[in-house]
């Protein structure tokens, strides 16, 4: 499998203060990585610097092996990033964020992997609403979709299984996990949702004060308890 990201030696940070140190991880096509830890363990910092909202200090990052600091508008046409929900144009309704992200791709209009998303979702009643009439649990779904405009290489989710019910996270694990399997896609998730990682990543990495303890290979089953107990394994082994 060809590797979608490459992240080497990443440190990165908040002006004086180190949110990464040391972080190395690579991702192949078909590969859905979840990262763990606890909050301010730096997983969003991560993805932010994936996707280049955050600059980092030292180390390199590829996506699709372009370099991300020094072409990121190449390398964001391989991203999709589910942004949190509140940060979502709340005037704007679904139906122009899809008009808006498409034409930013320079797409006539989303790709089939979005449509499917926005009805499977059952999205297609909310379209004409502006998003800041919508519950959490509505935008949490637009944000994925809005991510999967392009039909990206790599998907960046950052807790975005929070605040959907059990039907449409169960519907949405299915899609994405399909695409995973069939090779169109690889996709790192920062969540606290073990179950989720266990049913559907292929590896996990654990980040604790910024630097990496431990990444499990989950499709080989080297993790021989559950993940939760792993995890409080790893946290307790002195460095």
């Amino acid at each position: 499998m060809s590797l979608v990201l490459e992240v080497d030696a990443l440190t990165a940070g908040y002006g004086a203060a180190t949110a990464l140190q040391g972080v190395s991880l690579t991702v192949a096509n078909g590969e859905w990585i979840g990262l763990l830890g606890a909050n301010g363990s730096g997983k969003s910092t991560l993805l932010r610097c994936i996707s280049h909202l955050v600059s980092q200090q030292a180390g390199r990052i590829l996506v699709q092996g372009i370099d991300v600091a020094k072409d990121t508008v190449a390398a964001r046409r391989h991203i999709g990033v589910a942004v949190a929900p509140d940060i979502l144009p709340a005037a704007l309704t679904l139906a122009q964020c899809l008009d808006v992200q498409a034409t930013a791709f320079g797409l006539t209009g989303p790709s089939d992997l979005a449509l499917e998303v926005l009805e499977t979702l059952h999205l297609t009643t909310q379209s004409n609403k502006p998003l800041g009439w919508l519950t959490l649990g509505l935008r949490q779904r637009i944000s994925v979709t809005l991510a999967l405009v392009q039909k990206p290489s790599l998907l960046l989710l950052d807790e975005s299984f929070n605040g959907l019910d059990a039907r449409a996270a169960a519907a949405l694990e299915s899609i994405l996990s399909r695409e995973v399997v069939a090779g169109q896609m690889a996709i790192v998730m920062a969540t606290h949702a073990l179950p989720l990682v266990e049913r559907c990543c292929t590896s996990a990495l654990l980040l604790h004060e910024g630097k990496p303890v431990q990444q499990w290979n989950l499709r080989t089953g080297n993790v021989l308890v559950s993940l939760e107990t792993a995890i409080a394994r790893a946290l307790d082994t002195p460095a």
